[in-house]
């Protein structure tokens, strides 16, 4: 999932949310700037989770943040993108099977990356629907991002990625320029998207209105479902999170 729709559940299930749950709750799509590949970030919240009750157990809501996003707990990645409702393939891929071919069309994508690149659509309509529930989740999202390098994030992911306080501040100051946090700006979604493509693939698609299009689609193809697919995240994160409270 996108940002918004990470910290939205973050709330849920943690109960609170401070900017230790926010950004902990974003942190492992952020990762990639740190150099860290995107399996080990969405796989890494167990181990970080001990680092955290060992050096540092006054961040432990950064740690139980990381834990509600990625594939290992499960948290909600988990079922966006891996498994749901019995299918070893996420929830996100599901629905994205529905408008594929448009998504391969509008943003000139070759044939084997559609459905991937369709499952990120999905993923954005799932940002407008989580803003139009939470009007004022941009402002609260941007307000948690540290100011500076002595910030609690970036002390603590660089002790526990062995990178420079700069460099890890300097990610969390990169990274919202290529994610829209207005959840209700559909084009400046689409805008975005697009040039992620530009940069992570050199694929050049200038079609922003088609995007838009598909995003407001997807809106619509899975609005029914927002909460129920929601409430499930919730209540299986709770669950799972039970064995690390027990630490706590």
């Amino acid at each position: 999932m996108f940002p918004l729709t990470h910290i939205a559940l973050a709330r849920e299930v943690l109960g609170r949310e401070n900017p230790q749950t926010i950004l902990g709750s974003v942190f492992p799509d952020f990762a990639v700037f740190l150099g860290v590949g995107r399996n080990m970030a969405h796989e890494m919240g167990p181990d970080f989770f001990d680092f955290c009750l060992r050096y540092y157990p006054e961040h432990i809501d950064f740690a139980l943040g990381i834990l509600t996003h990625g594939t290992n707990l499960p948290g909600l990645d988990y079922f966006a993108d891996e498994a749901y409702d019995g299918k070893d393939i996420g929830y996100c891929f599901q629905r994205a099977q529905a408008i594929a071919e448009k998504v391969r069309d509008v943003c000139r994508l070759p044939e084997e990356m559609a459905l991937w690149k369709a499952h990120n659509f999905i993923e954005m309509s799932f940002e407008v629907l989580t803003a139009k529930e939470q009007a004022d989740m941009e402002v609260r999202a941007l307000s948690a991002f540290p100011q500076d390098e002595e910030s609690f994030c970036a002390k603590v992911l660089s002790d526990y990625f062995d990178q420079s306080p700069a460099d890890v501040f300097r990610m969390f100051r990169v990274v919202p320029e290529n994610f829209c946090f207005a959840g209700l700006d559909i084009p400046c979604m689409a805008r975005k998207y697009l040039a992620q493509l530009k940069r992570r693939h050199g694929i050049e698609a200038t079609d922003v209105e088609g995007a838009a299009a598909i995003i407001r689609e997807g809106c619509e193809l899975v609005k029914e479902e927002y909460v129920p697919f929601m409430e499930f995240c919730r209540e299986n994160v709770i669950n799972s999170l039970q064995p690390y409270y027990s630490q706590l």
